[in-house]
């Protein structure tokens, strides 16, 4: 299980990012940044932000490569190998990544944006009103969620009791994840809501419902880099970087050759 979870989690990589002699000149990219060699970036299958080698996260990795001077190798993992790689020192950072009390004590964190988890559902079945706790009183539904993904504290609580009851069914991605619900083995999934436009096409969306099941803000993410390999001052000047982009709205163009104007706005005004 070892070897093929490894020849899963180095099956694909990719440098990104080329020197930048402005940058270097300014900046000692190993003290500032912590780039004394390319950088190990984690990234996971997400649909706009990843998929199949394209999407926002190498954009911005780009953009990174471009302001700092640093360089990239892209380590793509399923999320439930990402962590362990992440405190085995095998990823130096990771993309889409959001905050919980156990990965604080791995990595330091710079949110950049926000994202809504929503569940999906057949529209014959529910309405946009359909509820967590109504799923939870039809003991024949299933819901499909990703290994290792976490929903924030109002879905990880409510998912408790589905999950001892063995009506939880886990995907090794999200585009798992939906293939699983369009091939009927659950009857609901859960997943960020931007996904629910990229993995169903539009004839596929008018079978399913994008149905608000929380009442929780958005879930904050972005960046995670490991405490072992980034100092506190480090990071901090990585979010410095990143503000920057986001106040010159390089953030918004970079998104939004992806999404929608709305998504982008949505995403990173959370």
């Amino acid at each position: 299980m070892w070897q093929s979870a490894l020849a899963t989690l180095w099956g694909a990589w990719l440098c990104v990012g080329v020197t930048c002699p402005t940058c270097a000149a300014e900046h000692d990219i190993a003290r500032d940044y912590g780039c004394d060699r390319p950088l190990h970036a984690g990234v996971i299958e997400f649909g706009f932000m990843y998929h199949a080698g394209e999407g926002v996260d190498i954009d911005l990795l780009n953009e990174l490569a471009k302001r700092t001077g640093c360089q990239f190798e892209i380590k793509v993992a399923t999320r439930a190998e990402l962590w362990p790689a992440v405190e085995a020192g095998e990823i130096d950072f990771a993309t889409n990544s959001i905050s919980t009390p156990d990965r604080t004590k791995l990595a330091r964190f710079v949110t950049y944006f926000g994202f809504k988890n929503m569940m999906v559902m057949p529209s014959d079945q529910v309405g946009t009103t359909f509820s967590l706790a109504a799923l939870v009183e039809r003991p024949d539904w299933r819901i499909g969620l990703v290994h290792g993904f976490r929903y924030g504290n109002y879905y990880d609580y409510n998912l408790k009791s589905l999950a001892g009851d063995n009506r939880v069914v886990f995907y090794r991605t999200q585009e798992d994840l939906f293939n699983g619900l369009k091939a009927g083995e659950v009857e609901a999934i859960l997943a960020p809501s931007i996904h629910y436009f990229f993995y169903l096409a539009a004839a596929e969306r008018e079978h399913f419902t994008l149905v608000n099941a929380s009442p929780a803000p958005a879930t904050p993410s972005g960046l995670a880099f490991s405490r072992t390999k980034f100092s506190a001052a480090q990071v901090d000047n990585w979010m410095r970087v990143l503000e920057s982009m986001r106040l010159d709205r390089t953030l918004h163009r970079l998104i939004g050759r992806h999404m929608s104007t709305v998504a982008v706005n949505a995403m990173i005004e959370y």
